[in-house]
C-alpha cells in the first residue's frame, strides 16, 4: 500500500512543485518505461515504485502497480492498469531542445529503433 502526503507549495530545494501529475496507463510496463525516461531525460528520475500487497484478480502479488517518475522535472506517475486503455499520439512530450545535437540523441534514443522501446510501452 502506498500513501503519500504530497506538500502542494515547495519541494526540499524551495521550488514550487506542480499542482498536476500526468498519469499514464501501462498495461505491465509503468516502471520500465519510467526507467527509460528517467535514462534518457535530463530532469527525469524514478521514484516511488508501488507493489500489490497480495495477489488480485489479474495479478499478483509484488506485481508493481503505480511507478512515480518526472521527465524533465514533470511529475507522473505510471498505472501498470492493464490493456483496457493503450497509448496512442493523441499524447506526447514536447521537449525544446538547445541544439542539433541534442535533438539527435533523444530522436535515437526514442524513435531510433521503432520498435523499442515505444512498442514495448504501448505505442503502435
Amino acid at each position: 500500500m502506498c500513501y503519500k502526503e504530497w506538500d502542494a507549495k515547495q519541494d526540499e530545494q524551495g521550488q514550487v512543485k506542480a499542482k498536476n501529475t500526468i498519469c499514464l496507463w501501462y498495461d505491465k510496463d509503468a516502471e520500465a518505461a519510467a526507467r527509460f525516461y528517467a535514462e534518457t531525460f535530463p530532469g527525469s528520475a524514478v521514484g516511488a515504485v508501488c507493489r500489490a500487497p497480495s495477489d488480485y484478480p489479474s495479478g499478483k502479488e509484488c506485481d508493481v502497480l503505480t511507478v512515480e517518475f518526472t521527465v524533465l522535472d514533470i511529475p507522473c506517475i505510471g498505472l501498470n492498469g492493464g490493456p483496457a486503455f493503450r497509448h496512442n499520439e493523441a499524447f506526447s512530450f514536447q521537449i525544446a531542445t538547445d541544439n542539433q545535437q541534442e535533438t539527435d540523441r533523444y530522436w535515437n534514443a526514442i524513435v531510433g529503433n521503432w520498435s523499442a522501446p515505444l512498442n514495448r510501452y504501448g505505442f503502435d
